[in-house]
């Protein structure tokens, strides 16, 4: 007996022109933002209070970036933590990972210590990239348990122009660096002009090791894939 799903009964509530079926072919999440620098590099990519920055700049930095995680010995298949609010490090990070042929473990800035070892440990991630106000917060040596090798910390005031008013959200705020971590723009200013080898990224390479909620059980790694998001793009896009 033939499956209901063969017949696809849901395509009769599809509006008039949406197409039934999606061709993606060698396209990843990286391949994606790629195509978006060259062809939009002065574009805005990302607004952060009353400033923007490009799709260019986002290249420019995450290039760099990618090259010093290649010289800390990361490579293609390895984990990173990326434990961040809202702020243009994160796409940077994630660029940058991707760049290196790395798989992004994004993660609630909220978690304690006790959330991070479970994560680190079970994700085997070797590196730690987080807000240094968050690090600021923590007792780090749980990490002497876990994989983490490197942890690098970054400001929420570090990517505003230079000569910007601090936003009133930060006011107060000020960027300090906890011991034995590396600062993110440190790391971009060292690697300027580099970025790490061309990883060959395929749809099948994941891209986010993302963690369930853990309401039933321990959280649970679930593999999202680059041909995923580079087809959920396409999907959004049409709809």
């Amino acid at each position: 007996m033939a499956s209901i799903y063969e017949g696809r009964p849901w395509l009769k509530n599809y509006p008039a022109g949406m197409p039934h079926d999606l061709i993606v072919q060698n396209d990843t999440a990286l391949s994606d933002f790629l195509v978006s620098a060259g062809e939009r590099s002065g574009n805005a990519a990302v607004c952060y209070f009353d400033h923007t920055l490009s799709y260019g700049e986002i290249d420019r930095l995450s290039n760099h970036l990618s090259a010093a995680f290649a010289d800390m010995g990361l490579e293609r298949g390895d984990r990173i933590i990326v434990d961040l609010q809202n702020v243009p490090q994160f796409p940077v990070a994630v660029y940058a990972a991707w760049k290196a042929g790395l798989i992004v473990v994004p993660i609630n800035p909220m978690y304690k210590e006790k959330e991070l070892s479970y994560l680190c440990k079970d994700s085997a991630a070797r590196l730690l990239l987080t807000l240094d106000e968050i690090a600021g917060r923590l007792d780090l040596s749980f990490l002497k348990d876990t994989s983490i090798e490197k942890v690098v910390t970054t400001s929420a005031l570090d990517l505003l122009p230079p000569e910007a008013e601090i936003p009133g959200l930060l006011k107060g705020l000020k960027k300090m660096k906890a011991p034995g971590t590396e600062d993110m723009l440190d790391l971009i200013r060292t690697f300027d002009g580099k970025k790490a080898d061309d990883p060959r990224i395929t749809p099948e390479d994941v891209a986010y090791l993302t963690y369930t909620s853990g309401t039933t059980g321990p959280p649970k790694g679930a593999m999202n894939t680059h041909g995923n998001i580079a087809f959920n793009a396409r999907v959004y896009r049409q709809m």
